[in-house]
């Protein structure tokens, strides 16, 4: 869960995040209204890296084709992880 945290949700805020920082440093130098956020871009941006994200893990992480995934399972009253045969 957490792993799918950090690569679906943190991705989606970097660019939010990075736009923070921006607008800070711009605030300081002069006064700006709500509307002048790029919402569109920040949106746009943010899902083009989590579709990175998610392909990257997606071809870079699993077990080799033509394996069968054994689920995880009771044996002796202690749970054995699922594994690929």
């Amino acid at each position: 869960m957490l792993k799918k945290f950090l690569f679906t949700v943190i991705p989606m805020l970097v660019p939010f995040i990075i736009y923070g920082i921006y607008w800070l440093g711009v605030k300081r130098r002069q006064k700006i209204g709500v509307s002048d956020v790029p919402w569109t871009m920040l949106f746009t941006s943010g899902l083009a890296l989590v579709v990175i994200s998610l392909a990257f893990f997606g071809f870079t992480s699993g077990h080799e084709a033509g394996l069968d995934y054994n689920p995880a399972r009771f044996e002796d009253g202690r749970v054995v992880p699922g594994d690929t045969r």
